[in-house]
């Protein structure tokens, strides 16, 4: 015990001395500097500011000393921080800053403001410092310190091209002229580029691929200093394709009609049950779809249609109109069979070509696979009284599903209808879409067929880092045009980033970045009007399609802004044409920030109506059961997901729905699906979540058993702990005293030395 209490006491008494020692040291440490700190890089001609910062352990008066610069700075002023003053005045040769109150720690005495050379050259190093440094304390002791300095390095700000061309174009390229138009007959180009300053980026080089007609492309160069200017090609490719969509002959084999290329619509009449039409081309380039081969007529009015598709895609339908007469028999009722009449309806052959088609004649349904673009089918009776019709002939297929019917009627009427599915598959993906995109500042709430966005960040965000991930492993970015870090100018900087499939089609997602300069920043729409249709309106909605019929040929929009200072542009052609028209309209708020809307105005064919279907066929959760009817609008799902993994199919397909609320599901959250028809009527279907909680009551009874085996263990060892006690004798603090230590520890002044022995008892 008295070898415990010794140790105790000389760790106490070492532990003393230590701190008297590290006290003792800082108080020999003064610690005082003055530093300079300047921006590291500016452009030639800049006004640049630095900071002049002092460092002290103890209480400073003031600062004293000059300045020492490169050849060539200007001195404008010195602005002292708050709290110091500069009796020096607006001095160019140095600086006295005081403050009689005196200052300590890390503190700013002032802000320095020079001029960079106006003929300073790119990498040239400037020193911006101070010398002659001499602080003093509150007690007017002096110090004098060593030179300090600041290198700043000169960085260009020129963002010109020296040389611009594209392959199988002309252009007169000038350094000054950013805007440039020529003529390529040919499917790509290639655009070079050279920046007239090696540090500059220049981005929309490479291999491009190029449309029939106008083709823009942006070449883009940003100086070292963050300064850029666009240079734009305008590239026409001549549509030399044919745009001849005649036919040169058009016949059927139960009577003439009087065939001329320009008249595109005929009408027959006849007692035939079925019609061979033939038809032929006026030009080898074109393609003919539609009602080809032989027909079955109907009692009444049958329609026939052949469409002549030119090499330029400009399709002309040709019509048929056949009247077949009754016989005085009813077709429509099937024969009984007898033994005067045979009943096979089998086919002895079905070729489709392009496919690896097995066939049987008991094998009704034939699902193939092709990468072809066309297929023809050719079938063959089992017997001569019975008829064929349907999809005989050449056909076009189109990527994906195609469906073609094959009909065999026999004599005594009984039908056998083959069905043959082919599926046209891409030899080449033409996936182009980007699967993410994540930015180290601002927000994007990214989806793979949203190609335009509007992402705001700070003032003080001077680069913005882009990583982007491609939804396709076979797709690759554009060069220039992929993941990359870009420096930000203050307003809008538009950022493009470019998808190309393995099949060569090119997406480009394009981000709308505003780096806020203190303007108003909102370029949203308060609402869009239109003549007719109707659309339903959110300004964070960037793209609308509407529906109108054929009567409707012109179409004016009004567009309101959000803010009174921002400019509303509509882009688009008020006459309506048939299928697709494109208005986009541009909203630029007063600090640049552009932000786009999309509106597709789909005109009808003359005769063909306008859906007003905007009934769901089915709802699956994955997981989940739902007696799902179309005519019920609420439905409440047990779910403890945080998100549902939901499969919508609508009655019609052209349709569209969208899903709101289906994130971060609790308890009573509602699943918003809202179907908008063709026509713009809208319906909302409701999914109310109701949590489970069995998990809950688990976890409960899970705590409360743990803490009675806790309870249970501690009771039991405390049951089985014995106490025990430690006696001590007076003594054994008596005898230790001072002396036992080693003199040099306890050789302190007799006048200041401690009674150890005495304080010691007395606290026995």
């Amino acid at each position: 015990m008295k070898k415990k209490i010794s140790i105790i006491i000389l760790s106490i008494v070492i532990g003393v001395i230590s701190i008297i020692g590290v006290i003792s040291a800082k108080a020999n440490d003064n610690g005082i500097s003055i530093t300079i700190n300047c921006p590291s890089t500016a452009t030639a001609g800049a006004q640049i500011n630095c900071t002049i910062n002092s460092s002290s352990n103890i209480s400073l008066a003031g600062v004293f000393a000059k300045y020492n610069f490169s050849t060539g700075i200007l001195f404008n002023n010195l602005t002292t921080a708050n709290g110091f003053t500069n009796p020096s005045g607006s001095n160019s040769t140095g600086f006295t800053i005081m403050n009689t109150n005196g200052f300590s720690g890390n503190v700013t005495l002032g802000t320095l403001q020079v001029t960079i050379p106006s003929n300073a050259t790119s990498n040239q190093i400037y020193k911006i410092g101070l010398t002659s440094i001499n602080p003093s304390d509150v007690n007017y002791n002096d110090y004098f310190l060593q030179d300090v300095s600041s290198d700043v390095r000169i960085i260009s700000n020129n963002d010109k091209l020296s040389s611009l061309s594209i392959t199988g174009g002309s252009i007169n390229f000038n350094t000054d002229t950013l805007t440039y138009s020529t003529t390529i007959n040919s499917s790509s180009a290639t655009i070079s580029a050279t920046a007239a300053d090696s540090n500059a980026v220049v981005t929309g080089t490479g291999n491009v691929s190029l449309n029939y007609g106008n083709n823009t492309f942006n070449i883009t160069v940003r100086s070292e200093a963050g300064t850029t200017r666009t240079y734009t090609i305008n590239v026409n490719r001549p549509d030399n394709r044919s745009t001849n969509n005649n036919l040169s002959s058009l016949s059927v084999d139960i009577g003439n009609i009087s065939f001329n290329k320009n008249t595109i619509s005929y009408k027959l009449t006849t007692k035939s049950s079925s019609v061979n039409i033939s038809a032929a081309a006026a030009d080898s380039k074109a393609t003919i779809t539609g009602d080809i081969g032989n027909k079955s007529l109907s009692i009444g009015t049958n329609t026939f249609r052949i469409n002549v598709i030119a090499e330029n895609g400009s399709t002309k339908t040709y019509t048929i109109t056949i009247v077949r007469q009754s016989d005085g028999s009813n077709p429509t009722t099937p024969t009984t069979p007898s033994g005067n009449k045979n009943s096979n309806n089998n086919l002895s052959s079905l070729i489709v070509t392009n496919t690896n088609i097995v066939f049987d004649k008991n094998t009704t349904v034939y699902n193939l696979t092709t990468e072809a673009s066309s297929t023809y089918i050719s079938a063959a009776r089992e017997t001569t009284t019975s008829t064929i019709s349907g999809d005989i002939g050449k056909h076009d297929l189109k990527i994906g599903k195609n469906q073609f019917i094959i009909r065999v009627t026999a004599e005594n009427g009984n039908k056998k209808i083959y069905t043959i599915n082919i599926t046209r598959e891409s030899g080449k993906s033409t996936n182009n879409y980007l699967k993410s995109i994540n930015l180290s500042d601002g927000n994007i709430d990214f989806k793979k067929t949203t190609t335009t966005y509007n992402i705001n960040v700070d003032n003080n965000i001077d680069k913005i880092t882009i990583d982007a991930n491609l939804d396709d492993s076979k797709s690759s970015f554009e060069n220039g045009f992929g993941p990359r870090t870009i420096n930000l100018s203050l307003g809008n900087n538009t950022v493009y980033i470019k998808v190309k499939s393995e099949s060569g089609q090119v997406r480009t997602y394009t981000l709308y970045i505003n780096r806020n300069d203190g303007r108003n920043s909102d370029s949203s729409l308060k609402n869009i009007k239109l003549s007719s249709g109707k659309i339903s309106f959110d300004k964070d909605t960037l793209e609308y399609k509407v529906t109108v019929g054929y009567n409707v040929d012109k179409m004016k929009i009004e567009a309101i802004p959000n803010s009174e200072k921002s400019k509303v542009t509509i882009n688009g052609n008020e006459d309506l044409s048939v299928g697709d028209n494109v208005f986009k309209i541009n909203v630029e708020a007063e600090n640049g920030k552009v932000t786009i809307y999309t509106i597709t105005v789909v005109r009808k064919k003359q005769g063909q109506e306008i859906s007003d279907n905007n009934n769901i066929k089915s709802i699956t959760i994955k997981n989940h059961s739902i007696d799902f009817k179309s005519n019920v609008y609420k439905y409440t799902v047990k779910a403890n997901e945080k998100e549902l993994d939901l499969t919508i199919t609508l009655d019609d397909e052209n349709a569209t729905y969208k899903i709101t609320g289906n994130n971060d599901l609790k308890n009573g959250s509602e699943i918003k699906i809202k179907v908008t028809a063709e026509n713009g009527d809208e319906k909302t279907y409701t999914l109310v979540i109701k949590k489970s909680h069995f998990g809950l009551i688990i976890g409960i009874i899970s705590i409360i058993i743990i803490a009675l085996i806790g309870l249970g263990t501690w009771l039991f060892f405390k049951n089985k702990k014995k106490t025990s006690t430690e006696t001590y004798e007076a003594n054994d603090f008596n005898q230790t005293t001072v002396q036992d230590l080693p003199k040099s520890l306890y050789d302190i002044p007799s006048s200041s030395q401690p009674n150890i022995n005495n304080d010691i008892n007395s606290q026995n």
